[in-house]
């Protein structure tokens, strides 16, 4: 008797296992900027990004450069009254379940987040608005390649 239930009490066991597994996560189709290399390039270093963040109705010139081919690694480079202030760090994209991505990296003063990209046909990223730390406080910016 004791086996019988024993071996009830396993299959029991593996059928609710098996009923509360969670299903395997479907893969993301990546889509506008969902992939590092859509900042940088994967075979070749891509463009920079090169616009205004503005502050107080003040623009300041900003360029946002890739560093080297499929790496997360960008340039940052922000002139404010004359002088140019400038990070090369790596950055994050995180990536919403659609396949849409957000790009977070540094500045000489904190970080920079987009709120906005748009992407030519594909992936590949060709404008980016957001929010950047500077040393006055956060500025509003775009930046844009061909």
């Amino acid at each position: 008797m004791h086996r019988a239930l024993t071996g009830a009490a396993c299959c029991t066991a593996a059928a609710l296992a098996l009923a509360t597994a969670p299903m395997p996560a479907s893969a993301v189709t990546y889509s506008c900027g969902g992939r590092y290399t859509d900042y940088v390039g994967a075979l070749v270093v891509d463009a920079p990004f090169v616009g205004t963040a503005v502050l107080d109705g003040v623009s300041r010139a900003m360029t946002v450069a890739p560093v080297k081919a499929d790496d997360n690694m960008l340039s940052v480079d922000i002139v404010t009254a004359g002088q140019s202030r400038q990070t090369t760090a790596d950055f994050e994209v995180r990536t919403d379940p659609t396949g849409r991505g957000q790009i977070f990296f540094s500045s000489y003063s904190g970080e920079g987040v987009s709120t906005n990209l748009i992407c030519a046909d594909g992936t590949r990223v060709t404008s980016i608005t957001g929010l950047v730390a500077t040393q006055d406080g956060p500025a509003e910016f775009t930046v844009t390649r061909p």
